[in-house]
């Protein structure tokens, strides 16, 4: 099923993109449990939710995406920037960090977590942004 469920959240994808969200939905839930893929169907789907304006939603999904895959740095900095958007930068911080550690070359886990530090913190990791290079960049 992994070739199907990749091709499923590709069209997901492309009509999220599109403003389709609904049919983007429907696409996500077809990915099944246990599927190489099913995580990241988790962590698209929450994205949706999140962009419909439903951020609980939204946190509920990605935080299964992230149990489920640990190392997936989307979805630890998709999580941040719910978390971040419900005014919450103490549950931010840590999963922009987890995101920034597992896709250091990421600049828009390092910018999320910049907004969501302050004070000598901020300062450090914009520091770190300003000097990447664009060959650092993924």
């Amino acid at each position: 099923m992994t070739q199907q469920s990749l091709d499923l959240l590709h069209e997901g994808i492309r009509h999220q993109k599109a403003g389709f969200r609904s049919r983007a939905a429907k696409l996500y839930a077809k990915v099944p449990q246990g599927d190489p893929y099913h995580a990241d169907a988790l962590n698209l789907l929450g994205t949706n939710h999140f962009e419909e304006g439903r951020a609980i939603d939204a946190a509920r999904l990605i935080e299964q995406a992230v149990r489920i895959s640990p190392g997936n740095a989307a979805a630890w900095g998709n999580l941040g920037g719910v978390a971040k958007h419900m005014m919450r930068p103490e549950a931010a911080i840590p999963c922009y960090r987890r995101a920034v550690m597992l896709a250091p070359n990421r600049p828009d886990n390092l910018a999320g977590l910049s907004l969501a530090e302050s004070g000598a913190d901020r300062a450090r990791t914009l520091r770190r942004r300003i000097t990447m290079s664009p060959a650092d960049i993924d």
